[in-house]
């Protein structure tokens, strides 16, 4: 497993074949700020850009975040433990990233069944938090 964030980023970057600039204007910042990532200065992107350069740099994007699995995505993405607090709790990056690697390694059918019930999801919830204000 790549620990370091910088490492793979820059894997990535030679596997794309892509250089520096390029991926700096697909991230919307500036070549300095993402020249930081690679000395050390900051250690990561941020996540939203951290799912672009994967997007861009066509490398599986929990295995930029994390090193874990391979960069081509030909390893399954590692299941996050099981949560123990209320539905309503607030998402981990670990999930988002989790969930953005899911949606990319599905199909467009699975993409739209993905979207339907993270859909669902939140209106389930919208509707018990009106029943439970309603009873208040």
């Amino acid at each position: 497993m790549d620990t370091q964030f910088s490492t793979r980023l820059e894997q990535a970057l030679k596997h794309s074949g892509k250089e520096r600039q390029e991926l700096a204007a697909a991230l919307g910042i500036s070549v300095q700020a993402l020249s930081h990532v690679f000395i050390g200065k900051t250690k990561a992107l941020t996540a939203e850009n951290t799912a672009k350069a994967g997007r861009f740099l066509g490398v599986d994007l929990y295995w930029l975040a994390t090193g874990e699995g391979k960069p081509d995505g030909s390893q399954p993405v590692p299941q996050v433990s099981q949560r123990t607090e209320p539905y309503n709790a607030t998402a981990t990056t670990d999930e988002i990233i989790e969930l953005i690697a899911l949606y990319q390694q599905a199909s467009e059918r699975g993409r739209s069944n993905i979207l339907d019930l993270a859909r669902s999801a939140v209106k389930q919830n919208t509707l018990r938090w009106r029943r439970v204000a309603n009873e208040s």
